[in-house]
């Protein structure tokens, strides 16, 4: 009976180690998810910076000031296109 006993105890102490080690892998999974949250987090901020570094803006992706940026940013490349494309058309005309 004795030796069956040791045998019990052997595996029950297996069984709490493998127990023990697993919990170690959460703890240290979980950690890391919360360290790559808290990174993807920080990428999601925008910020605008003049030639000194000096902040002049900072934003997270999706609000109302980056659609704001967006907005004025696209406008401006459209702006600046018609401004080439007429000023290609007229430099045309005026060389026909």
């Amino acid at each position: 009976m004795e030796k069956n006993e040791r045998k019990i105890m052997e595996k029950i102490k297996v069984g709490i180690d493998a127990f023990n080690d697993l919990a170690k892998s959460h703890d240290a999974h979980v950690k890391e998810v919360e360290r790559l949250q808290k990174e993807l987090d920080e990428l999601k901020n925008l910020k605008l910076i003049d030639q000194d570094g000096e902040l002049l803006l900072e934003c997270r992706i999706g609000d109302e000031y980056h659609q704001l940026l967006l907005e004025v940013g696209l406008n401006t490349i459209l702006e600046k296109f018609i401004k080439i494309k007429e000023e290609n058309e007229n430099n045309s005309k005026r060389m026909s």
